[in-house]
């Protein structure tokens, strides 16, 4: 028989900023990442929604893009026992994630609600240096 994973409602945290309800799994801790990285750490789900043991998770998919309605990059996390992944290299923007688990035989509970870290333009200051002008020189004409 196929059941469908539990959908309670505990939480997400991208990057130490923002916590949001997702199905099943997700449980908020305190991170700290680079500027151009989201950080998602859940907890495992152990129970389907009709209550009995979840023993076929197979692993989890994240879903992110640079808009809500656009989550065309996939992460495949074919780990079951794997409860966190850092996205790294994220061009500057918000960018907006959501996350599932899947089972060995391909069943895929809803998306959790869609969260965001906004990625900072990169700022560059290069000092400006102008040079005093030479004291105690002579010229001299030849």
């Amino acid at each position: 028989m196929n059941f469908m994973i539990r959908a309670s409602l505990p939480k997400i945290l991208i990057a130490g900023l923002l916590l949001v309800s997702i199905p099943s799994f997700v449980e908020a801790q305190t991170v700290t990442v680079g500027p151009t990285s989201a950080f998602l750490l859940w907890t495992i789900p152990t129970t389907n929604t009709d209550g009995s043991p979840l023993t076929d998770l197979a692993g989890f998919y994240i879903f992110y893009g640079s808009s809500p309605s656009s989550l065309t990059n996939i992460i495949p996390i074919a780990n079951p026992r794997q409860n966190s992944y850092m996205v790294n290299n994220l061009a500057n923007g918000t960018w907006y994630f959501v996350v599932t688990a899947y089972t060995t035989q391909g069943t895929q509970n809803a998306p959790s609600n869609v969260v965001s870290k906004s990625i900072p333009a990169a700022t560059v200051t290069v000092p400006t240096v102008i040079p005093s002008p030479p004291t105690n020189v002579t010229l001299t004409a030849q």
